[in-house]
């Protein structure tokens, strides 16, 4: 790689990536929390699903995508699109794979074949939902996180 390439790499410190776990963090639990008042009224469920999805946000970036990040950082795919990518193809994966019991390798009550079908699209459909929520989650962490050299 020539170094003229890597003149205009995006760059990051550790304290912008700090902030920019955070700002994911509190979106993820700001969506888990409009899905869970989902038009209803009780506040309180409201407030423990922003808990549980920052928690479970930060976590999941941190052992899940934070490898992976790593590899395609050092390998300078660092760019705005390889954050959103990233965060969209995980987030698919990871939701297909639990909504159609590992991929239809685990155990499953019997159903016919449309009833499968039924739940792949489905599963499938939602799984692209959520993929573009991680996206966009990925991109306001990389707008945070990263500056491009001037």
């Amino acid at each position: 790689m020539r170094m003229s390439d890597q003149a205009n790499w995006p760059e990051a410190d550790l304290s912008r990536s700090g902030w920019a776990l955070a700002a994911g963090g509190v979106l993820g639990g700001a969506v888990a929390a409009m899905l869970a008042l989902g038009g209803g009224t009780d506040v309180m469920a409201g407030v423990m699903a922003f808990a549980l999805g920052t928690l479970a946000t930060v976590g999941a970036v941190t052992i899940g995508a934070l490898p992976l990040w790593l590899v395609l950082h050092y390998r300078g795919a660092r760019r705005l699109r390889h954050a959103a990518m990233l965060g969209a193809i995980i987030t698919f994966v990871l939701a297909l794979a639990a909504q159609t019991h590992g991929f239809g390798l685990a155990d499953a009550p019997p159903v016919d074949a449309a009833t499968r079908t039924y739940r792949w699209v489905s599963a499938t459909a939602t799984s692209l939902m959520l993929a573009a929520v991680a996206a966009a989650i990925a991109v306001v962490m990389w707008v945070i996180a990263y500056r491009v050299r001037d």
